[in-house]
């Protein structure tokens, strides 16, 4: 009796280890999984392809909808596809385990980058940091699966979304990192001047970014009728031209735009007569 009972307490123990040993190679598959995957952003182009989405927030800006466009827009015309979009209030758990994600938007549009937070290299120091206009750019296995990958574009407001988006896709290639940090200041032309990157952006963080403000334009030669449209077409209004300076007024969301006309030497602050400040 007594034998028996040592036998089956010596079974008992013998099963106990073996669970326990499983789940720990299990465990450590899953790491050595997750450290063997050698992601780099510039190797997006391994997660696009029919099995790839792209997931904005319910209550996402327009600011938000067009950084999710521009990159549907860049992934097709570089990469050859064109992932779907969709909001975040509609994604089941089925697809967060099926598919590879490219999450774009800020922490307070997009709950899905809150909820990742925890399982991936998000910070959340840098989520509550009181710097505005700071954009991340990671891509690291899905938690929910990760056979698959999620690529984050996301900003801690507007303004970082779109140094991460603007950064992203001027510096692609280069991108041999698997997180990159950025901010809003560092990503304007340094065509602007410091004085009209100060209104900029602190305009951008007021939402004025409809709002006219005056410039002055150096060029490095006289302006052709043809140069003179660009200028206008960057939206330019009020535009005067002498020999190689201008004078106009802009809204504060095309300065930057106006910043990438190759003729242009550098804009400053007009002042609130026009003239340079």
């Amino acid at each position: 009796m007594i034998k028996t009972k040592i036998i089956r307490h010596f079974y008992y123990i013998l099963v106990v280890l073996l669970l326990f040993s499983t789940f720990g190679c299990l465990e450590t598959s899953r790491i050595q999984d997750t450290e063997k995957t050698n992601l780099s952003l510039n190797n997006t182009h391994l997660l696009l392809d029919s099995n790839t989405i792209i997931i904005i927030g319910n209550e996402s800006s327009s600011i938000e909808f067009t950084s999710a466009k521009k990159l549907q827009s860049f992934f097709f015309e570089n990469i050859g596809e064109k992932p779907e979009i969709k909001v975040s209030q509609r994604i089941t758990e089925s697809t967060l385990v099926g598919k590879n994600l490219i999450l774009i938007g800020t922490f307070n549009s997009n709950s899905l980058l809150s909820l990742i937070q925890n399982e991936t290299e998000v910070d959340s120091i840098w989520e509550k940091s009181k710097l505005k206009g700071k954009g991340l750019l990671l891509i690291v296995p899905n938690p929910w699966n990760i056979e698959n990958k999620i690529l984050v574009i996301a900003g801690n407001d507007t303004l970082g979304l779109e140094a991460a988006t603007t950064f992203f896709e001027q510096n692609y290639a280069d991108l041999t990192s698997n997180k990159i940090s950025v901010a809003y200041q560092d990503i304007l032309s340094d065509k602007i001047a410091p004085t009209l990157k100060n209104i900029v952006l602190q305009m951008k963080y007021s939402n004025l970014i409809e709002k006219e403000i005056p410039i002055f334009i150096n060029i490095d030669k006289k302006l052709t009728h043809e140069q003179i449209n660009l200028v206008q077409k960057s939206g330019v209004s009020e535009l005067t031209c002498f020999e190689t300076t201008c004078i106009g007024k802009i809204t504060v969301e095309n300065v930057s735009n106006l910043a990438e006309l190759q003729f242009i030497k550098n804009i400053d602050y007009g002042g609130e007569e026009g003239t340079p400040g």
